[in-house]
């Protein structure tokens, strides 16, 4: 069974990686019980099968990592391919699989097919073969332009404690800079710091601790934080367990 833009999936493909990219970075992959997946790249070693954020961080100046920054020529309606001011230096297709967010008059959001290498001046940026600008964009406009969430995955709490957002599960432990496909949803099982879910009466809803652990909702939302929703249990009883659905998409 596959779909048009969903990869049909086998056990054999979630637990192999690879040093070879066999895919967009964020393709959507789904095994024959609903779990799906999106295809990532390790930017560390991921030692853990808790939850794991993306190490891109959006910051000013063009500093190489996300850019918020202004075009250096405008964009028409129907156009395909942007100019943005990038003083940094980088590969080429380092935006690949990335997407662009320009918020004059109609904000819209653009998927990144390739970019050019950034020699500290400019970097062009062409969009999906079948997507295009709806709205005119002004020269000197500023432009956010991310690479992919799924491009650089590493572990919780190490870059940014808490200033971080989940993007996928490991399915087990994967070597730093290699591909592989991480779980967004569907049922899985990751452990807890806190108390265990349902281990007291309508603990149900989980969120994720700063770690990538599993934290109860009301323990995080109690301390004035809004932890990101990690999903819900989906066993039963009064003991206490980890099976969730998970629900980072």
């Amino acid at each position: 069974m596959s779909f048009p833009f969903v990869a049909s999936l086998t056990g054999a493909a979630v637990f192999t990686q690879s040093d070879v990219k066999k895919a967009r970075l964020g393709t959507l992959g789904m095994l024959r019980d609903g779990r799906m997946y999106r295809y990532c790249k390790a930017g560390t070693a991921l030692t853990q099968t808790w939850g794991a954020v993306n190490g891109n961080r959006h910051l000013t100046a063009c500093t190489g990592e996300s850019a918020e920054a202004a075009l250096s020529g405008a964009v028409a309606r129907g156009d395909r391919s942007f100019i943005f001011l990038d003083t940094s230096t980088i590969a080429a297709d380092y935006y690949a699989d990335g997407y662009i967010a320009q918020m004059q008059l109609a904000s819209e959001l653009h998927q990144i097919k390739s970019s050019t290498a950034g020699v500290g001046t400019s970097v062009t940026c062409t969009l999906d073969d079948d997507d295009f600008f709806a709205t005119a964009v002004a020269s000197g406009q500023t432009v956010n332009v991310y690479p992919s969430p799924w491009g650089k995955v590493i572990l919780a709490n190490v870059q940014a404690s808490g200033y971080e957002g989940f993007v996928c599960v490991p399915p087990y432990a994967i070597t730093s800079a290699y591909y592989f496909w991480g779980q967004v949803t569907g049922p899985c099982w990751i452990t807890v710091t806190s108390t265990w879910p349902l281990a007291a009466t309508t603990d149900i809803e989980v969120v994720f601790h700063m770690d990538g652990s599993l934290k109860m909702a009301d323990e995080a939302y109690n301390g004035s934080v809004s932890n990101q929703i990690a999903g819900h249990v989906i066993v039963s009883g009064q003991y206490g367990d980890c099976l969730i659905m998970l629900q980072i998409e």
